[in-house]
């Protein structure tokens, strides 16, 4: 006797369709929650490590890592070629003025180590030489409200201790910083190159050259690395490194 088992399976067959398809709704749905709350995770953790990053590069007052006082010409040039550093900046404090240190500082230091580290940027970096750009909460301490750009300003720079000299400047800029000043010391107050070759006694300016290194390398090891590559003047000059603010951010995070 033939055993017919087409009403069978018709009559099976879309119950077990329905069931089916509600399990791979089900399943859909949990991979898909799952993706969301990885993605969810991961965008939090990237964001909080981004604002650590910018939060510890804003108390530094510069993004660079390490920095090499009383540099040389020749270390600047050699420093350049290695590999595991980025970008390096030259600094030159030459005195203090209106409580901050005056400085001079070139493109590299401008735009790639101490900008980062600022917010509310106006004006642009000195370039005449009666030019001068400084933080807002200096200006706010002189009891200057209404900031506009090409005020003139009697400034008072403090050489040396023997030697004080009042200028005239020009406003060209200001910035809002957040340095821990107990920690990093003073913010900055920016003049002109010009400004400096005329006003200087010194033949030699002591230098700073302030290094940003590769974020996949440690403090520690760029460091070792450094003294192996790099002679030094002298028993008395060496690197001052801290770890990136990646490795800040991340060991926080932990």
């Amino acid at each position: 006797m033939k055993n017919n088992k087409k009403k069978v399976v018709s009559f099976l067959a879309p119950k077990e369709y329905r069931a089916d398809r509600g399990k791979q709704l089900v399943l859909t749905g949990a991979v898909a929650f799952a993706v969301m709350m990885l993605f969810c995770v991961f965008s939090f953790a990237l964001g909080k490590l981004e604002t650590d990053m910018l939060r510890n590069a804003r108390e530094r007052g510069a993004v660079s890592d390490t920095a090499l006082e009383r540099a040389t010409q020749e270390q600047y040039e050699e420093i350049k070629e290695l590999p595991y550093i980025k970008d390096v900046g030259r600094y030159i404090q030459f005195g203090y003025a209106l409580g901050d240190r005056a400085a001079v500082i070139d493109d590299v230091a401008w735009e790639k180590i101490k900008s980062p580290a600022y917010t509310d940027i106006h004006g642009n970096y000195p370039m005449e030489k009666m030019d001068v750009m400084l933080p807002i909460r200096t200006l706010e301490r002189l009891g200057i409200a209404n900031l506009e750009i090409g005020m003139e300003l009697p400034v008072v720079v403090e050489f040396s201790e023997e030697r004080q000299e009042e200028f005239t400047f020009r406003l060209c800029g200001y910035y809002t910083e957040y340095i821990a000043t107990v920690i990093y010391g003073l913010p900055d107050a920016y003049f002109s190159q010009a400004f400096l070759e005329a006003v200087s006694e010194e033949e030699e300016r002591e230098l700073t050259l302030y290094l940003r290194q590769d974020d996949r390398v440690s403090g520690r090891q760029v460091e070792r690395n450094l003294y192996r590559d790099i002679d030094m003047r002298d028993i008395r000059q060496q690197f001052l490194g801290n770890d990136t603010s990646v490795e800040v951010a991340m060991f926080t995070m932990a």
